[in-house]
């Protein structure tokens, strides 16, 4: 495997990694607005920001050579 591939095989793993730190952070915001009143729905905020930065690192990866 080249130089590349393993790069990119590395960076596939660490994607994965963070959308599901990112999942994680995602409950735990939406269980502390539950259980503090259920008011206006702040968890969208992080959740925006999270997809934002998730999309840009998926294009990143897209973008890297596979060979």
């Amino acid at each position: 495997m080249s130089n590349a591939a393993a790069k990119r095989a590395e960076s596939i793993k660490g994607f994965w990694r963070m959308l599901i730190g990112f999942v994680i952070v995602w409950v735990i915001c939406v269980l502390v607005w539950a259980l503090t009143g259920q008011g206006y729905f702040w968890p969208f905020w992080p959740a925006l920001g999270m997809v934002l930065g998730a999309i840009y690192a998926g294009i990143r990866i897209s973008r890297m050579p596979k060979s």
